[in-house]
């Protein structure tokens, strides 16, 4: 009996240690990209680029960002959007900028320093993402999580206040479908207003 019932704890040890081990593995397999971004360095053939037009920035930030994972590059308008999963900066319900985040964000800060515009980083939600935190609403918990960002590039990487701002919108802006599933973004936009939107 003492035996048999051995048998049954190893053979759910082994299973444990599986799940763990595989677990392991996908975790680190999602957040390759961010580890590699640590040694990223900007485009040298870049810095010479005239960056008035939103082509041109969008073309930097795509040879910088883009290798990070799910990155959306659009053209708007008013400037450039470069849209991030959040997972890459936040565990859900969280407010707490994520380790592997501060790597994105210093290049975020250099790309910034060299185009020379404004910023506005914006969160978004899905609809039951404060379930899981501190927070009442959607709206108070994408608030906040722009904020941290916004506190980390003026406090730590000194971008000028005058050239960043945060806002959250909780779950009122429409949510990315990728893959499949709907996604929480971070979205940075770059202001550049063309002299052809300008008339």
């Amino acid at each position: 009996m003492t035996i048999l019932r051995y048998e049954r704890i190893v053979i759910l040890f082994k299973k444990v240690i599986a799940f763990v081990i595989i677990f392991s593995i996908a975790n680190l397999a999602s957040f390759a990209n961010v580890e590699n971004s640590k040694t990223l360095k900007l485009q040298a053939d870049m810095s010479d680029y005239d960056f008035s037009t939103n082509v041109n920035i969008e073309k930097l930030l795509r040879k910088n960002l883009q290798n990070l994972g799910n990155v959306i590059f659009t053209i708007i308008p008013m400037g450039v959007v470069v849209s991030f999963d959040s997972l890459l900066f936040f565990d859900n319900g969280s407010d707490e900028l994520r380790q592997n985040s501060y790597c994105i964000l210093d290049i975020i800060a250099n790309l910034l320093a060299l185009v020379n515009k404004s910023c506005l980083v914006e969160s978004t939600t899905s609809a039951n993402s404060f379930y899981n935190s501190k927070y009442n609403s959607n709206w108070e918990l994408s608030i906040v999580r722009a904020g941290n960002i916004q506190e980390y590039l003026i406090s730590t990487r000194k971008i000028p206040p005058d050239k960043f701002r945060a806002n959250g919108f909780g779950e009122i802006m429409p949510v990315v479908r990728y893959q499949g599933k709907t996604q929480e973004r971070i979205n940075f936009i770059i202001f550049n207003y063309e002299e052809s939107f300008r008339r």
